[in-house]
């Protein structure tokens, strides 16, 4: 049950409704998060534009979609989880990948690598070291794709602990692009 109000779009006002009219012309609809986080226009709007500048990221949508996936695992949070998995499907990860992202895992080493790194930054709160940075060159990441990496786990602990604050529900299938 939420705990914080969800605002209404059809009666948002001033700077709400110009943020939920942008967001209901990138996906078309208002989705539960983002009418809770409109209690602050401005914590809402930063939320938006983080999710806007990590998708001109060089890290693949595939393989932030999956970090997401791993995070909200690793937090236990059901609601970014669900939006997580909704995001890795649209970005062409299959049923499997999804699964073995929930423990961290991948069939390839570069994801895999990403993907542990992500559950250790989260678990450590960053205090990961410089191996872990240097296991990530060796598998292939260059110096943009690891600050996109720890970028999409900041993005994704704010998904999950605004939804855990917030006692987000739920609110219907599938995915939703901003949470």
């Amino acid at each position: 049950m939420e705990i914080i109000s969800l605002i209404n779009p059809e009666t948002a006002a001033g700077k709400t409704k110009d943020l939920f009219d942008g967001v209901l012309r990138r996906i078309g609809r208002v989705p539960k998060m983002i009418r809770l986080l409109a209690n602050s226009p401005a914590a809402a709007e930063a939320y938006i534009q983080f999710n806007v500048n990590l998708s001109r990221a060089e890290l693949t949508k595939r393989t932030r979609s999956l970090v997401a996936v791993a995070v909200a695992e690793a937090n236990n949070c059901a609601y970014s989880a669900m939006i997580a998995r909704g995001q890795a499907k649209e970005a062409g990860a299959a049923d499997e990948d999804i699964a073995l992202a929930r423990r961290a895992e991948a069939t390839d080493h570069k994801t895999a690598t990403g993907l542990q790194f992500a559950v250790e930054v989260v678990a450590m709160r960053g205090m990961v070291g410089t191996s872990r940075v240097l296991q990530l060159r060796s598998a292939g990441y260059n110096d943009a794709e690891i600050v996109e990496l720890v970028a999409t786990v900041v993005l994704s602990l704010y998904r999950n602990y605004f939804n855990l604050v917030a006692g987000t529900e739920i609110d219907t299938p599938g995915n939703a692009a901003l949470g």
